[in-house]
């Protein structure tokens, strides 16, 4: 375990640093969006279009690229390398012509689509709703191919380009909110995110070209390996279905409240985002491909990666968890209020990143552990968790969202996905040794002492700050360092395993790059 757990941390480490500046650059056009159009009518409209134009892509895409790897395996163990070309061509001829037919559909009934999402909007935010998400329907098509080359390319252990793609994502919409959003206002937004989502494949295909890739048109809908595509993506389309329903729920109830209500959950749940899809897509991007390679070895050393993936989940949620809650605060002030985006805004944003924050290691565990069960082959146990997850949401949407607010949409979400993540836990109980559920255990309850006596510790120092220095955001970078170093002095004192092995990772890389200087 040591030597793959090692690999996995320096892939890991790898990945972290450039989805981090992927998402960096997110919140820089996230910061740039609040500041020219506010949180208000503008930017729900922005969103719900959004949305509409990409929430069934969006479902089917996360199939695609999951789905992708288990199947390229098993055609690479049998040793025929133009197969696994044959059938990327084959695969991406199907999609694009199923997305074909789902913008078509959009764009066709985008007046029905955008009434479900927002029941609230007006007669002139409809129109604009409606105008927004048919410009938006070409990233049906773009999410798609892009979804399919970044399973491949993972599966290749290519993690730093479909790592990567988010830095022309961003900075291409970066550029237009800096120089054209005056003239050219929200429809000019949605244009540049269209272009936007199109850079993802132009920046992943000549990688791929270079692994061996090259297309090739024609459609053969009776290859096996198509037909198992389809058996293994249909329960994973309806798992990731139950959760974009979950979103457009959020948002069809948040339109019925006070004005900003959904650009407050969205900015609230970007943060969220960002924590997710660095640090959980990191492990995640990298132990898929592990798992679904060695579905023949030893139950012991798939157990192995299986409890490591959980423990560093742990290890990195847990901490930021504490520190969302205590510092929501602050830092939805610097990220993003400026501009249009003010206190009332801020406050609205924060409150919601509260509860959000909550439901943070379920969502790790359940992305970490969705993907345990489809490289075993079983995507329906995740399926029927994620539905079981969506009917307590959406019940507890209703039950909440009236005395609460907006809140209690965001509290819903944590409770369910809190639900969801011990629902697969449990699930996953007839593989695990006791030997593996006490190491779990312990690295939780390391973590969360450590978590909480750093949480203590940054609250009241930020305290004392604020009372000294007017800068908010150098009173948030003090208390952000002390608080890792606090925490890192405590997993180090409690000797949590995980953290031992990132340690030394990180030692390691810093020898070599001495060495290599000398």
């Amino acid at each position: 375990m040591s030597s793959t757990a090692n690999k996995a941390t320096k892939s890991v480490l790898i990945i972290l640093i450039f989805l981090m500046i992927g998402k960096v650059l997110g919140l820089l056009r996230d910061i740039l969006i609040a500041a020219k159009f506010g949180s208000g009518v503008e930017t729900d409209i922005y969103f719900v279009a959004t949305t509409a134009s990409t929430v069934l892509v969006s479902i089917f895409g996360a199939a695609v690229q999951t789905a992708l790897v288990p199947i390229l395996s098993d055609i690479d163990n049998n040793g025929v390398y133009n197969k696994t070309v044959d059938y990327l061509n084959n695969l991406i001829n199907l999609i694009f012509i199923i997305s074909l037919l789902v913008s078509i559909l959009i764009y066709v009934f985008a007046e029905s689509l955008v009434s479900f999402i927002a029941t609230g909007f007006t007669d002139e935010q409809f129109k604009l709703a409606v105008s927004l998400t048919r410009i938006g329907v070409p990233m049906t098509i773009f999410i798609s191919i892009t979804s399919i080359f970044t399973g491949f390319l993972q599966y290749k252990e290519k993690f730093l380009v479909s790592s990567i793609i988010g830095v022309p994502y961003s900075g291409l919409q970066i550029i237009f909110l800096i120089f054209f959003s005056y003239s050219y206002g929200i429809k000019g937004l949605m244009v540049a995110t269209v272009i936007a989502t199109l850079s993802q494949i132009i920046i992943q295909l000549p990688v791929a070209y270079k692994l061996g890739y090259s297309h090739k048109f024609g459609l053969n809908i009776r290859d096996p390996d198509i037909k198992k595509f389809f058996i293994l993506a249909g329960p994973i389309v309806i798992s990731t279905m139950v959760e974009q329903i979950n979103k457009v729920v959020d948002r069809s109830l948040a339109s019925t409240l006070v004005e900003g209500s959904i650009s407050a959950l969205t900015y609230a749940d970007k943060i969220k985002s960002l924590i997710i899809n660095v640090f959980i897509v990191a492990i995640v991007s990298v132990i898929f491909p592990i798992l679904s390679k060695m579905q023949n070895s030893n139950k012991q050393a798939i157990n192995q990666v299986v409890v490591y993936s959980i423990n560093a989940v742990t290890l990195i949620i847990v901490p930021i968890t504490i520190g969302a809650i205590v510092l929501s605060t602050p830092i939805t002030q610097i990220l993003f209020q400026r501009g249009e985006f003010d206190a009332i805004a801020t406050k609205m944003t924060a409150s919601a990143l509260v509860f959000y924050s909550m439901g943070l290691l379920g969502f790790g565990f359940r992305d970490v552990l969705n993907r345990v069960f489809y490289s075993m082959g079983d995507t329906k146990t995740p399926m029927k968790n994620g539905i079981i997850a969506i009917l307590i949401n959406i019940i507890l949407n209703f039950l909440l969202v009236k005395p609460m607010g907006h809140v209690g949409l965001a509290l819903a979400t944590s409770i369910s996905s809190t639900f969801s993540g011990l629902l697969l836990f449990v699930g996953l109980r007839k593989n695990l040794t006791s030997d593996d559920f006490k190491d779990i255990v312990f690295c939780f309850l390391k973590s969360l002492v450590s978590s909480l006596i750093m949480g203590t510790s940054i609250y009241v120092l930020y305290l004392a700050l604020f009372k000294f220095i007017s800068s908010i955001i150098i009173s948030l970078v003090v208390v952000i360092i002390f608080g890792l170093i606090i925490y890192c002095i405590m997993c180090n004192l409690l000797k949590v395993n995980e953290f031992l092995i990132i340690k030394t990772a990180l030692v390691q890389r810093f020898k070599r790059n001495d060495s290599q200087r000398k």
